[in-house]
This record gives C-alpha cells, structure tokens and sequence, in this order.
C-alpha cells in the first residue's frame, strides 16, 4: 500500500511540475516529498520523540513557508511537526530533517560538519556532488526527481526502508534506459547551453558592473553602521551622564530641603526674638517716660528747697540789722527781751527750717536712689538689647550667607537641568533623523497618517518602513520604558530591523521577529534567569506584497487591525491577532505565527502601541479603553486619513482635558493607519 502511494505520489510531482511550471507548487510538492521521506526514515530513540522537527536554511525562506503550511495540522508517525528556519550555518540546531535551499550547494561540506553529531537526515536541493549529500532534489531537466546516497544515510545513524530504496533504484534504472533515447536531445541542449553560455557573459559584464555598485553600496552602508555606533556610544554616554545627575541633583535636593528646614526654623526663632525685642522696647519706652516724670519732680523739689534757702538768706538779714540795732540802743531789760525773743524765735525759725531741708534732703536722697537703680537697670537693658541686637545681626548675615548659599545652588541645579534637557532634545533630533521621514512614507504610500505623540522629550514607541525587492514593510513598537531608556531602546529596534533586511534580505513577516527577537536577547545578554532585566518591546510588523495583493502579518503582543472601507458610515474590523510573547526572553517561547491574507484596493491597515487605549481622563478618570478605541476606528474610518489624524488628536485632547480635571500623559503613544 505504501509502495503505490509513494508511486502516485511522484506521478503528481512529475505530470504537476510539467503542467503548471510554478514555483508555489514545486515547493509544495518538494514538501509533500520531505514528509513521505520522514514516513520511510527511521532516527534513533525515534519513540522517545516527543515531536518532529524539520527545519530549513538559506537565503529563500519560501520552502520554509511551504513546510510551516504543509505540516500546520498534520502528524509524523503520529507525533506533532515544528518547522524551524535558520539564516545560517553558525544558527543550525538538532533536528530531525533538514532542507538546504539551491543557495547552501557550495556550502553542503561544512554543513555535514555542522550536523555530524545530530543524526540529522539532510536533504539538499539540485546539488552536483551527491557524494555530500544524503537525499538530493534533482534539476527539472532531469527525468528522475531524487537521488539517494544509502552510505551517507547510514553513516548519520538513520535507516531507510525498502520502499524508499525501491524507487532510488527505478528512478536510476529509468534514466539509463532512457539515456540513448535522449543523446540527440542533448545535442540540441548543448546548442541551446552555448547560446545561454554566451548570453551569461553578457550577464555576467552586468553583474560585475553591479557588483562595483554594490560595493560601493556596501561601503556606504559600513560608514553608516560606524555612525550609528558612535550614535550609540554617544546615547550610553549621554544616558551615564544623566543617571549620575540625577543622582547628583536628588542629593542637592535633599540638603536643598534640610536647609530649607533649618531656615525656616531659623526664621520662627528670629520671630520669637523679634517680639520679645518689640516688648522689651515697650518696657525701656514706658521707663524713659517714667524717669522723665520723676526728674521733672525732683526739679520742682530743688526749686522749693532753693526758694526756701532765699527766704532763710533774706531772714538772717533782717536779724543781723536788728542785732545792731540792739547794740546801739544798749537798752536795757525790754532790749534784752527782746532780743531774748528774737533770738529764741530765730532758733526756732532756724530749727524749723532745718528739720524741713532734712527732711527735703532725705526725700531727694532716696529720689536719687530710685532713680539711679532705674537708670541703672534701664542701662542693663540696653546692653541686653544692643547684644540682641548684635546676635540679630550675626544670625541676618548667617541667613544672608545660606541664602546666597542656596542660590548658588539653586543656579547650579538650573544650569545642569538645562544641559540635561538640552542633550535630552538632541537625542530627540537623533530619533527624529532615524524615523521614516514624509519623503520615504510617501514613495511607498499613497495616502497614509502617523500620530506620534511621545510622553517625554524622546519616545519608546517607534514606527518603521522599508521596501526589499517588490514587497513593502511596515511596523509599529512599543518598547519597554518611556523617556531616555525607552529612546535607547527604540534605536534598537530600528537598527535591528535593518540590519535584518540589509544582510538577510528575508521578507516573511514571522521570521522577521524571530530574528529581531534572537538580536534583543543577545546584545541585552538575557539568560531567563530569575531577577535579570525583562526589556523588550511589543510589536505588530506587516509585509505587503503589491504585486500579490497578499499582505503577512506576525505580532508580538500587538495586534493589527483591517477596515475594509464601502458605501456604510460604520465600517466592520478585522483583527489580525498576535502572539502573546513580547520580542525579548519569555517563559514560553516558540517561533512567531505568520498570518498571510488577501486584501482589496482601498483597505485600511492600523498598526498602534497601547498609550492611546491606556490613557486616563474622562469624567471618572478611567482609562480609555481598547474597546471605545476600536469604535472611534469604526465611525471614522470612512473618512480622508489627515481627518482621521485629527479625529484621534481630538478625542485624546477631550478625554485628558475637558472633564473638570487636567490628566497627564501616561504613556508615549503611536499610530499608523496606511490605505492599501
């Protein structure tokens, strides 16, 4: 039984490869090939497997879709089928069957080396020598489709059935046979072979001159890549450079508050003293008007006293002239008694006024006393207050100082926020140069939009387009981060992607991340080892064939949606869904899904990061949502994209603003929508 499905199976390759002469089903057929091939093949512990795998390698990944598709739902003895693509030689890993592209001939002997301990069955495609080989497509001239090299075969560890032994014999006993029918034939072919002979020299001339072309190019493209590493060691420079001021200025900060503290302490001390000086003066006021009243009192006490020493002065006057008086007239009795009288009334006078300015005496002497321990303490106060004073002073030129001190800092702290802004926009004008500018967008698209709206100075989100032969490939990212570590990111990601599409030329959209996804892991030394970095990016990248009207799609995280536009206001989207794995280390990982589909003129393709969807505002200040995103995209996308632009500018505008409550951005947010 398996004998005549293996025969019916080359009839169709043979009478299919005839008949049709195209190279989607030459590929399909050479795949149909490779999976019988795995039926009539045995590998050591085979019944341990708990899969199959079957990879490819070269520059074609064509065969590698053809397998992917061909193996999507079927099973190999009964064991489910993983297809592998390696770009090269360096990348091979253990599979069980490996395919080597037209491309890889020149290169089968190192390859053999590479899988030597694999126990490996290659199979290589229009390969001269078949000493290298062991199962080998033959060219389309040929009458037999494969050869079979049994030693090479065994050697690797493997064993084929008789089956598959059968029909190596037939197909070699067929093309002697019919070896002597064919010779004239050859003869013609040979004449043919001249004329293309002659025509390859033609070719070759042209090659040449495209080749110098390419050098140049290549040339051009190594001065580039010098640039773009100096660019990034400038970004790491610049990006050291900012941590350690932001170190720097978190510390200054830091005193700048302690400071702040103790001054404002300062500040309540210098309040208290300045009240206590305010009370203290009110006091020295009141005393000052007390001492002024008392020596007006003591002045009114002196005048009496010296009023009284003119009236005593006056009296001792009138005594001595009476005195004389007495003496002249020598009276005798009546004179005597007089005098007696004068003189005991003059002792009395004097005794009289004696006790009065003893006692006026006392009272000024105790006046004075008062006074001079009011003026004593009044002094005492005024050196506490001029000492006050002086402190007062010395703490106003301390507070001058510190205050001098923090604006010296304050300016310090500027000048650097200044530099780091100013090398932070330079960054943005480098990011800006490596976007896709109008000029490029527009050669490959007729109509399109990009609402590119970063959080900070510089973005994580990244927008990217480039064309490889008649295909035409566009991306949107979101990398881990926002600001200066998200914009480091970014320039990863597109010098990734075009160092893929320069050195590889590999235009299958899955493949793409698979490539983009090994490059982020490798040059951030990512291991999966618990607590290393997880920075990668979530993106959604599609490839469009014009010719085929065919686009490709494979996402990480992302997902891309498809408005086929008509005469309906509300249009019906399609979403084209990712794989939930971001383009960086994972738990689980496995090899990006490609989802090809066929589209009409005038669809519109949007691609876009999750900023928008995550955006807080409204009246409850909630986020967005995918959902009201989706319906925003469904009651515009009739209209011209540039309205489109504006529609999502304004309805982020209102969400954010026009609530009663002014949100934030939260995120850097992107979006592309392109008309096919």
């Amino acid at each position: 039984m398996k004998v005549k499905n293996i025969f019916f199976l080359l009839v169709i390759i043979i009478s299919a490869e005839t008949a049709l002469g195209q190279s989607f089903f030459k590929n399909w057929m050479k795949a149909e090939t490779i999976f019988n091939i795995g039926i009539n093949v045995t590998w050591k512990k085979e019944k341990k497997f708990t899969k199959f795998r079957i990879g490819t390698i070269g520059r074609d990944s064509s065969m590698y879709s053809t397998l992917k598709i061909l193996c999507k739902f079927r099973l190999l003895k009964w064991k489910p089928i993983e297809t592998v693509y390696f770009s090269n030689i360096d990348s091979v890993r253990e599979v069980n069957i490996l395919y080597a592209s037209p491309d890889m001939n020149d290169s089968i002997e190192v390859l053999n080396k590479k899988i030597k301990n694999y126990n490996t069955l290659l199979v290589t495609d229009g390969n001269s020598n078949i000493k290298q080989s062991m199962i080998n497509f033959l060219p389309d001239c040929s009458l037999a489709k494969i050869e079979i090299n049994e030693k090479n075969i065994k050697n690797q560890g493997l064993k084929i059935s008789s089956v598959l032994k059968l029909f190596s014999k037939q197909f070699h006993e067929d093309w002697e046979s019919l070896y002597m029918k064919t010779d004239t034939l050859l003869q013609l072919e040979k004449m043919k072979v001249e004329d293309q002979r002659k025509e390859l020299a033609m070719q070759q001339k042209e090659i040449d001159a495209r080749k110098i072309e390419i050098d140049k190019l290549n040339t051009d493209i190594i001065k580039q890549k010098n640039e773009l590493g100096l660019q990034k060691e400038e970004l790491k420079k610049l990006n050291t450079n900012i941590l350690l001021q932001e170190k720097i200025l978190n510390e200054k900060i830091k005193i700048l508050d302690e400071q702040d503290k103790k001054i404002k302490i300062q500040y309540s001390e210098l309040s208290k003293q300045e009240k206590e000086l305010k009370t203290q003066k009110e006091k020295i006021t009141k005393q000052d008007e007390e001492y002024s009243k008392q020596s007006e009192r003591s002045k009114k006490q002196k005048d009496e006293i010296s009023k009284q020493q003119r009236e005593i002065a006056e009296q001792n006057t009138i005594l001595s002239k009476s005195f004389e008086q007495i003496k002249k007239q020598q009276l005798a009795l009546l004179f005597f008694i007089i005098v007696v009288v004068l003189i005991l009334g003059l002792v009395f006078f004097i005794y009289r006024s004696y006790k009065t300015k003893k006692r006026a005496n006392l009272l000024l002497q105790i006046k004075n006393d008062e006074i001079s321990r009011q003026k004593e303490e009044i002094e005492a106060q005024r050196d506490r207050l001029s000492e006050l004073n002086e402190e007062l002073l010395q703490q106003k030129e301390e507070i001058t100082s510190q205050r001098d001190e923090i604006e010296k800092q304050r300016d310090e702290i500027t000048l650097k926020n200044t530099e780091i802004t100013s090398s932070i926009y330079y960054a943005h004008q480098i990011q800006q140069i490596v976007l896709p500018g109008n000029a490029l967008m527009s050669s490959f698209f007729s109509d399109y939009f990009i609402f590119y709206k970063p959080k900070d100075i510089v973005s994580g989100d990244f927008y990217w387009s480039a064309r490889v032969g008649e295909k035409i490939l566009f991306a949107v990212a979101d990398c881990t981060g926002h600001g200066v570590p998200g914009a480091i990111m970014s320039m990863l990601g597109i010098a990734f992607l075009q160092d893929i599409i320069n050195k590889k030329e590999i235009t299958c959209a899955s493949v793409i991340l698979d490539e983009l996804r090994d490059k982020i892991i490798a040059s951030l030394q990512q291991k999966g080892v618990a607590g290393e970095n997880q920075d990668g990016m979530d993106i959604a990248l599609c490839v469009w064939d014009q010719k085929q009207n065919e686009i490709q799609f494979a996402g990480a995280n992302n997902p891309v949606y498809i408005v086929e536009t008509g005469e309906s206001p509300v249009s019906t989207i399609r979403e084209l869904r990712p794989d939930k794995m971001p383009a960086a280390i994972h738990l689980h990982m496995r090899p990006f899904t490609n989802h090809s589909i066929k589209i009409e003129k005038g669809n519109i393709v949007y691609l876009f990061s999750d900023g928008f969807a995550d955006q807080f505002g409204g009246p409850r200040g909630k986020k967005y949502f995918i959902k009201n995103f989706c319906k925003l995209i469904s009651d515009n996308s009739s209209k011209p994209l540039a309205e489109q632009k504006a529609v999502f500018e304004n309805a982020l505008h209102s969400w954010m603003n026009d609530y009663g409550v002014r949100y934030e951005q939260t995120d850097d947010i992107t979006i592309m929508g392109i008309k096919l």
